[in-house]
Formats: C-alpha cells, structure tokens, sequence
C-alpha cells in the first residue's frame, strides 16, 4: 500500500471517530477565474458555451480536508436543474493531494434538492494542513446548455465539511452566490432595435395619413 493510500485510510478511520469542533469558522465562496468578481455574462446561444470559475475556501484553523458540492439556483435563489455543466475541475496547489471529484460531465442534479453536484472532496497537499486563512479549493471548467433562456442564475455551494489537524469536522457556509447572466445576443437586440424604429416611423407616416 502506498504512503498517499495509508494516508487516506488513516484519514477515513479518524474522521469515523471524529468529534465536531466548536469555534471552528467554515466559509466556501465561488468567484470568477481572477478570484475578484462573483458575475459573469454570456451572450444566449442554442449552443453549449464554456466558461471557468473557482472555489475558494476560509478557515480559522489549518484544515487537512475539504469537500463540498456545487449547486444550481434560479434568480430568486431558488434550487434549480437543467442549465448548467460541469466539464472538469482542477485543485488548487494547497489541496489534490488525494481527491476525489464527480464522474463528469456531471449535470448539478443530485441531492440535496435536486440541483447540486457530487460531492468533490480532497486532501491537503501538505501533511500539515492548509493554513488558517483564505485558499483557492479548485477551478472548475463548466457549461451553460445551450438553449437556455435569457435571465439571471446562480451557483453556490453546499454541503460544506472540513476537517482540522486533529480529525475534527466543522461544517462550513457558503458565501454570496455567483450570478451567471444570459444576456441577448448582439444581432437580436440590433434587430430589436432596427424593429422598433421601423414600428415608430410607420405609425408616423400613418398618422400623417389620417
């Protein structure tokens, strides 16, 4: 057996006996791919259309394990399925020491509700643990399903554990939801447009007729 899979095993044996800490501070957040913004906007398409955004994860103490899933809401923050795709997901340098990530592609329509991931967990890259402070847990390449129609969702997580360098677990909470915008394509507002003023110079011309 090697080191990493005595590792993982020691892992699972101390987290069955583990006991939930108290004190301990859990935040998960999702942000674009520049770690700064938590909306992005995609033109409407009948195609599938790509697009990148990362985890990021906060504690108060050094964490030796994380997992989490990724879930899908409509505008008013209500669990939705059916627009988006996760494609592939790669850790960040603090984390991937032993992983495990969904089976992809993976549709965000699992339990809880209907509208989350698998779970996606992982080990720290450092026996010692993940410092005390804010890293990034993972990116992850994703898709809007083309079809889906023009408005506002959002992605947030879920099912937040981590655990500490004494094999305890403290549940997390997820942070501010990440806002994916559908916006028109550029062609039919232009058309919309070009609509409009042709409605209000044939109404001008009709009633210059009366």
């Amino acid at each position: 057996m090697s080191f990493k899979s005595c590792r993982v095993s020691a892992f699972l044996i101390a987290l069955g006996c583990a006991q939930v800490a108290w004190g301990g501070m859990v935040t998960a957040v999702i942000r674009d791919v520049y770690g700064t913004g938590q909306k992005i906007t995609i033109p409407y398409s009948l195609s599938d259309q790509n697009f990148i955004f990362a985890a990021y994860v906060y504690t108060d103490f050094d964490a030796v394990s994380a997992e989490l899933k990724i879930a899908g809401f409509d505008a008013d923050g209500l669990p939705k399925a059916g627009m988006f795709q996760l494609i592939a997901c790669t850790f960040g340098p603090a984390w991937g020491d032993e992983s495990a990530a969904p089976e992809f592609p993976d549709n965000l329509d699992g339990s809880p509700n209907g509208n989350s991931s698998q779970l996606i967990w992982s080990l720290s890259a450092d026996l010692a643990g993940v410092p005390a402070g804010e890293s990034l847990f993972m990116t992850v390449d994703a898709m809007v399903l083309g079809g889906t129609d023009v408005g506002i969702y959002k992605l947030n997580l879920n099912s937040i554990l981590l655990g500490d360098t004494d094999f305890n677990e403290i549940s997390g909470t997820a942070g501010t939801a990440f806002e994916i915008e559908i916006i028109p394509e550029p062609a039919t507002m232009t058309l919309g447009i070009f609509g409009l003023c042709y409605l209000v110079a044939w109404s001008r011309r009709r009633l210059q007729g009366l």
